[in-house]
C-alpha cells in the first residue's frame, strides 16, 4: 500500500502543480486550493487530491498506466466522465451530489477527506449538501446499495451518484456517447419543468425518439440520473414506439435495483413479452444479501487461500449487490447465485493473474476444480439459508397498468411471481384491459392472486375489459372473492372496489354470486357487452334489492330481456339500503313501450333513487323521451343523457318541448347530453331547451352536439350564452350554422362570464362559402353603383366646364373677327383714297 502524505501547507508551487495536471489555467476556479493530499508509492507520487470551494479533483500519474485507468473508468460504469490525455480524470463537486467512498487507504485518509469535504460544503443550505456515508471504509446495511469495486491499491476512488437529470447532463463534463440533440434537451426540460413545478412525475410520451441508439443512451442516462432520486413516483410511458423491446430490459436492470416505484404504467406498448423479465427483476432486487462468510478451514488449506477467503468476504459484504447490478445489464438470465460465483471466479482469476504476471496460466487440476465445485456448492447453501431466514424485501407496487399490451400467458405467470413479495395491503389497483388475454392467462393471474391474498385483498380497482373469459378463468376469478372471506374485517372497511368486465365474455349467472358477497364491497360493476338472459336478469335485480354498496351499475349493450326492466328497475327502487343508483343503460332496445314502463314504476310513490341516468340509442322516440322526461321531474338527479334516440327532424318537436319542461321543473339537473348522430337528431325544435335554458341557474354542462339546428337554433343558443350565469361547459359543433349565425354567438360570448370550456363548432363550409361569396357580391355590387354614381357626377362637372370655356373661346374668336374685319375694311379704304388721289 502506498504511503499517504497530506500537503498541510498548500504553496503556489502546488496550485501551479494542479493547474498543469488538470490542464487548467490559473484562475478563480484554483486561486482558493482548501485542501491538497499526495499518494505516493515508491517514492513517486500516485494519486493527488485537491479541494477547492466547489469542485473535487482525483488526479492519477502516469505511473498507473492508461489501462488501470480505463479499467477503473469501466468498473465502476463512468465511462461518461472527461479524461484528459487518458493519464488522469476529475470529477467535479456540486450540491445535490452523492458520493461514496470505497477505500483500501488508511482510516485516518477517509476521516480527513470526510471532514474536508464536509466542511468545504458548510456553506450550503441543509437541502443541498451532499450524502457522504463511510464507517471506517464499510458501508451501513442501508447504504450498500452501491458499487463499491477496489481496482488495485495505493489510490482512492470516488464514485458520484447524481441525484437528477438536469445536474447529469449540465454539472458534469461528459464526454458522451452521443452529442447532445433536441431529443435530450427534450427529456432534461421534462425532468427540469417537473423539478420547478415539484410534480414527482415524468411524461416520456412528449419526446420522440428519433433511432434505436438514441433511444438507448437517453433511458440509460435518464435511469442512471433518476434511480437515486427518491422524490420521484411516476414515470409514464405509454405511446407505442418501435423501440420499446428495450425499455423493460432497461427498467428493470438499471432502475429498479436502486429505486423501485409504486406505480407501473406500462400501457398501451404493444409488447407481447418482457413483462416475466421485468417481475424477475424486481425479485431479484428485494432480495436482502447479508454476509455471508466461509468460516470453515477445510476449502482453505494455504496462507494464499486464506488471503483469497478474506478477500471474498469482504466482496460479499459489499461487491454482491454492484455485481447483481452491472450482470442484469449485461445478461438478463443471470441469478443472484451465479453472479455470486462469478464474482468468486473473477477474484480468484485476478489473484492468479497478479501472483503470475508474466507466466503462462496453467489450467486448474482436478483435485483444484473439485474444491472449487464444493466452494460453490456451499456458497449456494448458504444463499438460501441466508434468504430463508431474513427473507426478502418487501415490494411496493401500489399500481400496475399493463393495459393494451399483447401479454403472452406464460410471460404473465413469469410476472405474477411478483405478488408473493408485496407488502402487506399493497396492491390497489391492476388494469390489464386489452391484453388479448384468454381464459389461461386470466386463470394464471387470479391464481396469483389467490397464493398472495394477504397482498392483493386490497385491490380496490380490477380492469379486466376486453379480454376473453372461460369457465375455469371464471371459477379461478370466483375463488379469490371467496377467499376475501379470510381478510380481517378491519382491512375491508374502506374498500369501495370497481369492476371492470366489459366486452370479457364472462358469464353474469356466475358472477352473481360474488356480487352478493358482503366482503366483496363492489361498488361500480360495468359488465357491458357480455349479454345477459332471463335467469341472470333475475339474479342481478335480487342482488341489486339487497345490496349496501354497489351503485354504479352498467348493462349497456347487453342485449337486456324488456319484460325484465321493470323488475330490474324496481329492485334498485326497493333497495333495503336505499342506495342512489346511477343506471346506465345504453344500446338496447328499450323503445317507447320501455319508457312508460319506466315513467309507471319511477312515478309511483316518488322515491328518489336516481342520481344518474345514461340513456342513450335507445329508439325511444320523441315520445319515449317525453315519457323518460316526466318520470324524472321529481328525482334528485344530477346527471341525464338521452342522445340518439329521435328518428327524425320532424319528430322533434315534443322531445324539444319535454326536455325544456324537465330542465324548468327538476332543480337538481347538472348536465344535459343530448347528442345526435346521422339521421337521429331533434332540429331546430331544440330550441326549446336553449329558450329556457335563459332563465335556468342550475345547469352546469351541455352537450347538443350533432342536432342540426341551423340558424334559427344558434340565434336561440346565442341568448342563452348571453343571459345565462350557471353554464360552465358547452358543446355544440355538428350543427348546420352558417356565419351568420357564428357571428351572432361571437357577439354575445363575451357578455358571459361563467363559461371556461366552449368548444367552438365547425362551420357548414358549403352554406358558409355561399354566405361569404353572397356578401362578396353585394359589397361588391355595391362599390360599382357608387363608382358608377361618383363617374356620372365627375363628368357632368367635366362636361359643364368644357363648355362653358368653348363658350369663352367663341367670344374670344368673334371680337378678333370682327377686329380683322375692321383692319381689312380699313385698309381697302386707305387704298381707295390713294387711288382717288392719283
Amino acid at each position: 500500500m502506498g504511503k499517504t502524505e497530506e500537503l498541510s501547507t498548500v504553496t503556489n508551487q502546488d496550485r501551479k502543480w494542479c493547474s498543469e495536471t488538470l490542464h487548467i489555467g490559473l484562475g478563480d476556479e484554483f486561486s482558493e486550493i482548501l485542501w491538497v493530499y499526495q499518494i505516493v508509492k515508491k517514492k513517486k507520487i500516485q494519486v493527488l487530491i485537491a479541494i477547492t470551494k466547489n469542485r473535487l479533483f482525483i488526479i492519477q500519474k502516469k505511473a498507473f498506466g492508461k489501462k488501470a485507468i480505463k479499467e477503473t473508468l469501466h468498473l465502476l460504469d463512468l465511462k461518461e466522465l472527461y479524461c484528459h490525455d487518458d493519464q488522469e480524470f476529475k470529477l467535479i463537486f456540486h450540491p445535490n451530489t452523492t458520493y461514496r467512498f470505497s477505500t483500501p487507504i488508511t482510516p485516518s485518509l477517509t476521516k480527513n477527506l470526510m471532514s474536508r469535504v464536509t466542511e468545504v460544503t458548510s456553506g450550503f443550505p441543509p437541502q443541498m449538501l451532499p450524502n457522504i456515508n463511510m464507517d471506517n471504509g464499510r458501508y451501513d446495511e442501508l447504504m450498500s446499495d452501491m458499487p463499491i469495486i477496489d481496482p488495485g491499491e495505493g489510490f482512492l476512488i470516488v464514485y458520484i451518484a447524481i441525484r437528477d437529470y438536469y445536474n447529469y447532463t449540465n454539472k458534469i463534463e461528459l464526454q458522451s456517447e452521443m452529442s447532445m440533440n433536441e431529443t435530450d434537451l427534450q427529456v432534461r426540460k421534462l425532468i427540469k419543468q417537473s423539478i420547478e413545478r415539484n410534480e414527482p412525475k415524468i411524461d416520456l410520451d412528449q419526446v420522440e425518439f428519433q433511432s434505436e441508439k438514441e433511444y438507448k443512451l437517453i433511458l440509460k442516462h435518464l435511469f442512471t440520473a433518476l434511480r437515486f432520486n427518491t422524490w420521484f413516483e411516476n414515470l409514464k410511458f405509454t405511446k407505442t414506439n418501435e423501440y420499446v423491446s428495450n425499455f423493460l430490459m432497461l427498467f428493470a436492470g438499471s432502475f429498479w435495483y436502486y429505486h423501485p416505484w409504486v406505480c407501473l404504467n406500462f400501457s398501451n406498448l404493444g409488447l407481447t413479452r418482457g413483462f416475466s423479465y421485468l417481475g424477475e427483476q424486481m425479485i431479484n432486487v428485494s432480495k436482502r444479501i447479508k454476509e455471508i462468510g466461509l468460516t470453515d478451514d477445510e476449502f482453505y488449506e494455504t496462507n494464499e487461500k486464506r488471503k483469497n477467503k478474506k478477500g471474498n468476504k469482504e466482496n460479499n459484504d459489499n461487491n454482491n449487490p454492484n455485481k447483481e447490478y452491472n450482470s442484469l445489464n449485461n445478461n438478463p438470465n443471470n441469478n443472484i447465485h451465479k453472479q455470486l460465483l462469478e464474482t468468486l471466479n473473477l477474484q480468484y482469476a485476478e489473484q492468479k493473474n497478479k501472483k503470475k504476471k508474466n507466466k503462462k496460466k496453467k489450467k486448474l487440476s482436478k483435485k483444484a476444480i473439485e474444491k472449487q465445485k464444493k466452494i460453490q456448492k456451499e456458497i449456494e447453501r448458504r444463499i438460501e439459508e441466508e434468504l430463508s431466514e431474513k427473507g426478502p424485501i418487501e415490494i411496493i407496487l401500489e399500481d400496475l397498468n399493463f393495459s393494451k399490451n399483447n401479454i403472452d400467458s406464460e410471460d404473465l405467470r413469469g410476472f405474477c411471481k411478483i405478488f408473493k413479495y408485496l407488502g402487506t395491503n399493497c396492491l390497489n389497483s391492476i388494469d390489464f384491459s386489452e391484453c388479448k388475454l384468454k381464459g389461461k392467462g386470466i386463470t394464471i393471474l387470479f391464481e396469483s392472486l389467490i397464493k398472495n391474498i394477504e397482498s392483493t385483498c386490497t385491490l380496490n380497482d380490477i380492469n379486466l375489459a376486453e379480454n376473453k373469459f372461460n369457465l375455469s378463468a371464471t371459477k379461478a376469478f370466483i375463488k379469490w372473492f371467496e377467499k376475501l372471506k379470510c381478510t380481517p374485517k378491519e382491512d375491508l372497511i374502506d374498500i369501495n372496489r370497481d369492476l371492470n368486465l366489459r366486452n370479457s365474455n364472462i358469464s353474469i349467472l356466475h358472477i352473481i354470486p360474488v356480487l352478493s358477497f358482503k366482503h366483496s364491497r363492489i361498488t361500480t360493476l360495468d359488465i357491458s357487452g357480455c349479454g345477459i338472459d332471463e335467469a341472470s336478469a333475475t339474479g342481478l335485480s335480487n342482488v341489486i334489492k339487497n345490496t349496501d354498496c354497489l351503485h354504479d351499475l352498467n348493462l349497456s349493450a347487453t342485449n337486456f330481456p324488456n319484460d325484465k326492466f321493470g323488475l330490474l328497475l324496481s329492485s334498485m327502487k326497493a333497495n333495503i339500503n336505499d342506495l342512489q343508483f346511477f343506471f346506465r343503460f345504453n344500446d338496447n332496445y328499450l323503445g317507447v313501450e320501455g319508457a312508460e314502463e319506466f315513467k309507471k314504476i319511477v312515478i309511483k310513490d316518488q322515491k328518489c333513487f336516481l342520481i344518474g341516468l345514461e340513456i342513450n340509442q335507445n329508439w325511444l322516440k320523441s315520445q319515449g323521451i317525453k315519457y323518460i322526461c316526466e318520470a324524472l321531474e321529481k328525482q334528485k338527479i344530477k346527471s341525464l343523457s338521452i342522445s340518439e334516440n329521435v328518428e327524425r327532424a320532424n319528430d322533434g318537436e315534443i322531445a324539444g318541448f319535454a326536455l325544456a319542461t324537465l330542465l324548468k321543473r327538476n332543480k337538481h339537473l347538472e348536465t344535459i347530453i343530448c347528442r345526435g348522430e346521422d339521421n337521429k337528431y331533434i332540429g331546430a325544435e331544440i330550441r326549446h331547451l336553449l329558450i329556457e335554458l335563459i332563465y335556468n341557474s342550475t345547469l352546469k354542462s351541455l352537450d347538443i352536439t350533432g342536432n342540426k339546428m341551423g340558424n334559427s337554433g344558434c340565434n336561440c343558443l346565442a341568448n342563452a350564452i348571453r343571459n345565462n350565469i350557471s353554464l360552465t361547459s358547452l358543446k355544440f359543433d355538428e350543427n348546420d350554422f352558417t356565419l351568420h349565425g357564428f357571428v351572432d354567438l361571437a357577439e354575445n360570448y363575451h357578455w358571459n362570464d361563467s363559461l371556461f370550456d366552449l368548444q367552438f363548432p365547425q362551420l357548414d363550409y358549403l352554406n358558409t362559402k355561399k354566405i361569404i361569396s353572397q356578401l362578396i357580391f353585394e359589397k361588391k355590387m355595391e362599390l360599382e353603383n357608387l363608382l358608377e354614381k361618383n363617374v356620372k357626377s365627375l363628368k357632368s362637372n367635366i362636361d359643364k366646364n368644357h363648355e362653358k370655356k368653348n363658350k369663352n373661346f367663341k367670344i374670344i374668336d368673334q371680337n378678333g373677327i370682327n377686329k380683322l374685319k375692321k383692319e381689312k375694311m380699313e385698309k381697302n379704304l386707305m387704298n381707295t383714297k390713294k387711288k382717288i388721289e392719283k
